[in-house]
């Protein structure tokens, strides 16, 4: 039988794996919580059908750059945090 390698950076590759399965949950979360919003005051969002969301969703992921540089932060390494972050800009994103 063939046993597997340890690795020193193994626990660091579990603990980044976990943080990934947070953001993943986070970020469904989000959507489901934006879904409920949108089904209760459609009016609140500036984009308030599919194509108009899913195109400001492209816009701000194309944007998103500078998005985080203006708020003097770093580009997450984890894309789950992205996603959460273009779901919830997709709202008011022109």
């Amino acid at each position: 039988m063939i046993r597997p390698t340890r690795t020193k950076n193994a626990p660091r590759a579990v603990a980044r794996r976990a943080r990934s399965a947070a953001n993943c949950d986070r970020a469904a979360a989000t959507a489901r919580r934006l879904s409920e919003e949108a089904r209760r005051a459609p009016e609140a969002w500036e984009n308030q059908n599919l194509p108009d969301s899913l195109e400001a969703l492209g816009g701000w992921l194309d944007d998103c750059r500078g998005y985080y540089a203006n708020q003097r932060r770093v580009l997450p390494s984890n894309a789950w945090q992205i996603v959460d972050d273009a779901l919830r800009a997709a709202t008011i994103y022109e």
